[in-house]
């Protein structure tokens, strides 16, 4: 593996920019390390004092020109698994010569053999991206044969010719260029059955017949140094998987899950100029308290601002409260707002605003339970002299700017009264759950308790 390190670039021609060994390629395996820091400094997309994320890596590294023979973008983000294939389209294939280097292929409707036969046609361009959409081979495995691919495949690992051999014989017969990188398939298909122990042989022959990710893993032995192949996914990938396992080693997987909370501001201020705008900390992190954690959520809202304050301009939280409509959670947020600022009128109109809204009374009780745990919280920091990192962290990763916020509504409170407040909530919950009131009416006795609490913490 060590005298590998060539495989990304060989073969390019002169002044091509070349790819990374599968050295350097195994450092990306699912968080998609492997950017020196200068490298990530440089990348515009992860903005300026901040560490870049995992899939801002993997784009700026191919729009360098450094793609891997292989990638595995798995998880239910578009957002991230988009930015990763446009940097390699714009940077791999020619201008104006797409429809000749692309391919793009159904992945339910095929094998990995299928897959494995289109990577290997050669292209008279030089050059080939294949993308197969909807992968379905990657996910948590089902069944009794699937456990054992998981959990490390111990008999399948050992068995490794006979495996690589049925998926030489298989891409020869399932698709066109058989002959181009299969020389490794080829070898480990003509290696006898007298190899495996008499007591296994069976064993491993029923699994090398019958494994279809065999010609892929074979064909991951000596990827062309031309030809990029790319698994796109919503399920996520299981990274106990014996063909993760290799394609992290020889390519990049990606995990295109919803983004962390305290990554979302940051990213906001990076994006915004994509847009022709920046945006305040304080309005990135009102706007990713009002939008669900999602990157394609956040682009859209970011698009509209940028249309509403013109190019050039500055998105405040002002322009955020008014162009976006609130979350739940943030509704919440501005109700205890309200009650810690002893504004029963608004505290009551914010409630009835949420019910007209459609908003379900025990799911607005649970967020105001969850909102005094966490007031309990910033509480005990505030009396132990702590400050919003420390809630922050207390919390579970809360957002600086809504441990702020948090620190504010508690100082409203005393520790006893956040108790019985909390315990109001329970109450007004078993309440409406013993049929003794509806939920509307536990929920307007809740908010009363609740401010009758901070009214004894201001006497």
């Amino acid at each position: 593996m060590d005298g590998d390190t060539s495989r990304g670039g060989g073969g390019r021609g002169a002044g091509a920019p070349t790819g990374p060994g599968r050295r350097e390629a195994g450092r990306y395996v699912g968080l998609g390390r492997g950017v020196s820091p200068a490298e990530g400094a440089a990348q515009g997309s992860s903005g300026r004092g901040r560490p870049s994320l995992p899939f801002e890596r993997l784009a700026a590294e191919a729009a360098a020109g450094r793609w891997r023979p292989v990638y595995l973008l798995a998880g239910p983000d578009g957002f991230q698994q988009r930015a990763v294939v446009d940097a390699l389209r714009a940077a791999f294939v020619p201008e104006g010569l797409r429809e000749a280097v692309e391919t793009d292929l159904d992945g339910p409707a095929l094998q990995p053999a299928d897959v494995v036969g289109v990577a290997l046609t050669p292209s008279f361009v030089g050059r080939r991206l294949v993308i197969v959409h909807d992968a379905p081979w990657f996910a948590a495995p089902r069944g009794r044969a699937g456990r054992a691919d998981a959990d490390g495949e111990g008999e399948g690992e050992g068995e490794a010719g006979a495996g690589a051999g049925t998926g030489g014989e298989g891409e020869g017969a399932g698709g066109p260029g058989g002959d181009g990188g299969d020389s490794a398939a080829a070898a480990a298909a003509a290696a006898p059955e007298a190899a495996v122990a008499p007591g296994r042989r069976g064993k491993a022959a029923r699994t090398a017949k019958t494994d279809p990710l065999d010609p892929l893993i074979a064909y991951l032995d000596n990827p062309p140094p031309d030809t990029v192949v790319v698994f796109r996914s919503q399920q996520a990938a299981d990274s106990r998987r014996r063909v993760v396992k290799r394609l992290g080693q020889v390519g990049a997987v990606l995990s295109a899950v919803a983004p962390a909370s305290d990554d979302l501001p940051p990213w906001c201020v990076a994006r915004a100029p994509t847009h022709g705008v920046r945006v305040q900390p304080a309005a990135a992190a009102a706007l990713c308290m009002r939008v669900p954690a999602s990157f394609d959520l956040l682009d859209q809202e970011l698009a509209k601002l940028a249309a509403y304050v013109g190019a050039g301009g500055t998105i405040a939280a002002d322009d955020v409260r008014a162009l976006v409509a609130p979350s739940r959670e943030e509704s919440v947020f501005a109700l205890m707002d309200a009650v810690a600022e002893g504004r029963a009128a608004d505290a009551f109109a914010l409630l009835r605003q949420m019910l007209l809204q459609g908003e379900q009374p025990l799911g607005i009780m649970a967020l105001l339970a969850r909102q005094v745990r966490l007031l309990a919280f910033g509480r005990d920091v505030l009396d132990t002299g702590g400050g919003p990192d420390r809630l922050a962290a207390a919390a579970g990763g809360l957002h600086p700017y809504v441990a702020r916020r948090m620190l504010t509504q508690a100082r409203a409170f005393a520790e006893p009264d956040l108790e019985g407040a909390l315990e109001a909530v329970w109450e007004a919950e078993w309440a409406v759950k013993s049929g003794r009131l509806d939920e509307e009416a536990a929920l307007l006795d809740t908010v009363a308790r609740l401010l009758t609490a901070r009214g004894r913490t201001a006497r």
